[in-house]
């Protein structure tokens, strides 16, 4: 005779049997199958559990399994005997059953390697675009200009209402490019040098003009423009279009 748990050998006198009505009620108090079959998975125990609610027959419980399963139901050894029926038939239906559940899953021996179904194909995931944006010194030189900017178009904006603010809109607007083609080079855009040339161009063709006594003077827009070149260049690609 052998355990109808664990497989190991047992007799009528030390072994205890379980109607299959306790042993459901065991199982669904917490009692768990042998340690080689919750060593094989979750599906290979719940093999085990679909087996159990549908037996019919009793269960012999080996001494050691007996003594876990007399931590739900207790029964002293030898008892329930009555009705078990061969273990041999009972083993038949347990292979029977696992055959047709889980194949090669549940009830194999401990020796043989359980067959692991084929890994899912490796699908690569779409890489991740990041923005491109400046750091270092090139990031702090850009922040600075654009600061400076600001801080001349707020020393041009109180004059706008005075009877000079038809020449003050023009260099204010080319000082607006300005910090506009600074923000795109900021994010590591080409062209935003291009709208500060066209900022400085304009800055340029102001220079001198004016009306009466007062003169627009417009002076560091090229410096600005070159120095920004230089600390630049290195992290954005003037030259071309950067490929994609």
């Amino acid at each position: 005779m052998i355990c109808d748990v664990c497989s190991s050998p047992t007799t009528a006198n030390v072994g205890t049997g379980y109607t299959a009505a306790e042993f459901r009620r065991l199982v669904s108090m917490g009692f768990q199958p042998a340690e080689n079959i919750i060593a094989r998975g979750e599906q290979a125990i719940a093999d085990w559990q679909m087996i159990v609610a549908g037996s019919s027959t009793g269960w012999l419980l080996c001494p050691t399994c007996a003594a876990r399963a007399g931590r739900y139901i207790y029964k002293p050894a030898g008892s329930g005997m009555e009705g078990l029926g061969a273990t041999e038939s009972w083993n038949s239906v347990v292979a029977a059953a696992a055959s047709q559940t889980a194949p090669q899953s549940s009830f194999q021996q401990p020796n043989e390697t359980p067959t692991q179904p084929p890994p899912p194909p490796f699908i690569p995931s779409a890489p991740v675009k990041t923005e491109a944006r400046l750091h270092g010194f090139a990031k702090g030189w850009t922040i600075f200009v654009i600061v400076y900017c600001s801080a001349v178009i707020a020393s041009m904006l109180p004059h706008l209402s005075s009877g000079y603010g038809n020449l003050i809109v023009p260099p204010l607007l080319c000082v607006v490019a300005m910090i506009v083609g600074l923000a795109k080079i900021l994010k590591a855009k080409a062209h935003g040098l291009w709208i500060m040339i066209a900022a400085c161009v304009g800055l340029i063709l102001l220079n001198g003009s004016g009306s009466g006594n007062v003169t627009v003077i417009t002076g560091g827009g090229i410096l600005f423009v070159f120095l920004t070149w230089i600390f630049t260049r290195k992290q954005i690609n003037y030259v071309r279009k950067k490929e994609t």
